[in-house]
């Protein structure tokens, strides 16, 4: 190794845990470590504009999304909101690409995923995304983005990035 540049010596699997911190690459058939991440209000109220112009994963603090790859490679998420709109219902939406405004395509949607209470919080899941549909919908990118979006509220929290791919 000596003489050699070390940045050219990462491998592949160390190069991409590089791209979500603390989401370190499972060996294949293994089950990741449970990431957390947090979840904005991204449009709506507590957004930084109040608008849904950018869709950019910056806004105020609404919670977290925990993610991890199952030993098939599927992925499990679950969310935990401590902060947004009360009363309202999300649909989920999971996506290729590193943020809202980076978009390559759509891996699935849930309707009525998550309900918040009276106070804005709420807890939900596991949701699982088969490997299978994440490798079809965004091929071996890895990465993508999660929303929750309550169409009747006009509020969309996000998310990213989240490792797609174990």
């Amino acid at each position: 190794m000596s003489g050699m540049n070390p940045f050219i010596a990462l491998s592949a699997a160390a190069m991409a845990a590089l791209a979500v911190p603390g989401a370190a690459m499972a060996a294949p058939g293994t089950p990741s470590n449970t990431v957390k991440i947090p979840l904005v209000n991204d449009c709506g109220n507590g957004s930084i504009n109040g608008e849904c112009l950018s869709l950019d994963a910056i806004g105020t603090f609404a919670g977290v999304v925990k993610f991890r790859h199952k030993a098939n490679g599927d992925l499990r998420l679950m969310f935990n909101i401590k902060s947004a709109p009360a009363g309202l219902s999300y649909q989920l939406e999971v996506f290729c690409g590193t943020s809202p405004a980076r978009t390559d395509g759509v891996i699935g949607k849930l309707a009525d995923a998550v309900k918040t209470d009276g106070n804005g919080t709420a807890v939900a899941g596991p949701f699982e995304l088969p490997a299978s549909d994440i490798t079809a919908a965004c091929g071996n990118a890895g990465i993508g983005h999660v929303q929750l979006v309550s169409i009747m509220g006009g509020s969309i929290l996000s998310a990213a990035p989240v490792r797609l791919s174990a």
